[in-house]
């Protein structure tokens, strides 16, 4: 169990920070920040305000959840309804980064999210 609780964390800045790093590549507007940008402690909490408190919140809410189900989905018989209860949980991701980043790009977040939740979870989706 400990080893899910350590790889739904992971996940989660996983997905964040992959994000946070295709953002820039794809729109020319957004710049990458850069240790020399944060001069002093007003920069320092703006950046921490803008990236750690958004994944912070978003641990808060969708960390049980995705641990509540990937604990159980494995031994379901009926497995199609923890998948509509991912996708529920993907849909609260979508509306959380909108909100919360306030961004033109919670489709691609999501996107992102997904892909990387199939790729580390797999095996226990689909056994």
């Amino acid at each position: 169990m400990s080893n899910l609780i350590l790889k739904v964390i992971g996940y989660i800045f996983l997905r964040s920070l992959v994000f946070f790093v295709a953002l820039p590549i794809i729109d020319k507007n957004v710049k990458l920040v850069k240790g020399s940008d944060l001069e002093n402690k007003e920069d320092w909490l703006m950046f921490l305000w803008l990236f750690l408190v958004p994944i912070i919140i978003e641990i808060i809410i969708l960390f049980f959840p995705f641990s509540y189900g990937l604990s159980k989905v494995d031994k379901s018989h009926n497995k199609s309804l923890f998948y509509l209860f991912f996708l529920i949980l993907f849909f609260i991701e979508f509306a959380l980064t909108h909100w919360l980043v306030g961004i033109r790009y919670p489709l691609l977040k999501v996107g992102i999210s997904l892909f990387l939740f199939l790729l580390l979870f797999r095996k226990r989706l689909f056994s």
